[in-house]
């Protein structure tokens, strides 16, 4: 009996050592990494998307009182993009005596007064004065 007992023995360990061998010789497949997680890009000619791509020298901040408008002038200077209140308003250049009046439809005017000056209707509301923010000085 005890002969019998030496090959079942050894089968065994030979069932055993194989069945550790398959265990250990491929590590479990990990996941693919991730993607990298990317910010949608803004929309294409907005503001935004302007502001996104580093601000150009066409970009100019006013400053009226407590408010600030961020004007970025495109197509030669013939659009001025003024953002609003998170909206952008494309104004087109107008006729002007003096300066550079841009206006749309709705009553939004920009007339600039040299580098540094503009008035600014918005929505109907009075024109307010104002003068570039002193960010854009440095």
């Amino acid at each position: 009996m005890r002969h019998a007992a030496l090959p079942a023995a050894l089968i065994g360990l030979a069932l055993a050592a194989c069945s550790n061998e398959r265990e250990t010789s491929a590590p479990p497949a990990s996941p693919p990494p991730a993607p990298a997680t990317m910010e949608a890009p803004p929309p294409t000619g907005s503001l935004a998307a302007r502001e996104a791509e580093s601000a150009p020298p066409s970009t100019v901040r006013y400053r009226c009182g407590d408010h600030t408008y961020t004007v970025a002038y495109e197509d030669d200077g013939d659009t001025a993009l003024m953002q609003v209140d998170g909206r952008t308003l494309s104004l087109r250049t107008t006729p002007a005596a003096s300066g550079a009046r841009y206006a749309d439809d709705a009553g939004n005017v920009l007339w600039t007064k040299g580098s540094d000056e503009a008035d600014i209707t918005v929505d109907g509301a009075p024109a307010q004065a104002c003068r570039t923010s002193v960010e854009d000085a440095g």
